[in-house]
């Protein structure tokens, strides 16, 4: 056999010197995701915004109970409770979680896309009751706010017919 001689690509300084800076850097801020932001950022203090937004919403009232969050090697964002409950304004119960978490992978988020890893859910309950209707009662408990969309757009078609187009 026959073996030829490959000449080896040796970097300038200066770009030994940019790799290493570069890779740093990326390692760095890896290990700042991996390691600073579960122990800096405070899930507790959003518990109160996602219940101002369900109030929006719905009448349910939300309890998380010891509510965490981690990051993984992969990029992702795991959030963990050890327990999720959604009760009726009455306060009787709706839904209850145990020990439920959700990975959520970060990459699919800044191309504006949600993508769910895993769910994991140790012990669900739910509370579906029927009306005299058959109906679901959970619907006595949803703000409607479909009537006050489908009034926008019944005004802006109005306002489309009123407005002349060119030739």
């Amino acid at each position: 056999m026959v073996f030829r001689k490959i000449k080896h690509i040796t970097l300038g300084k200066g770009a030994k010197i940019a790799f290493i800076t570069i890779f740093s850097i990326l390692a760095i801020f890896y290990l700042a995701f991996l390691f600073v932001i579960p122990n800096v950022i405070n899930i507790n203090s959003f518990v109160p915004q996602i219940q101002e937004m369900l109030s929006e919403y719905t009448t349910l009232k939300l309890e998380l109970t010891n509510p965490k969050l981690s990051t993984t090697p992969d990029l992702g964002v795991k959030i963990s409770a050890d327990k999720i409950s959604l009760d009726y304004s009455d306060n009787n119960p709706f839904f209850s979680i145990e020990d439920a978490s959700i990975k959520v992978n970060l990459p699919s988020l800044i191309l504006k896309h949600l993508n769910l890893d895993k769910i994991y859910i140790k012990k669900g309950d739910i509370n579906l009751v029927f009306d005299k209707n058959k109906k679901y009662t959970i619907f006595n408990y949803i703000v409607e706010q479909k009537k006050e969309t489908a009034d926008t757009d019944e005004e802006s078609s109005q306002n489309e017919e009123e407005t002349p187009q060119l030739p």
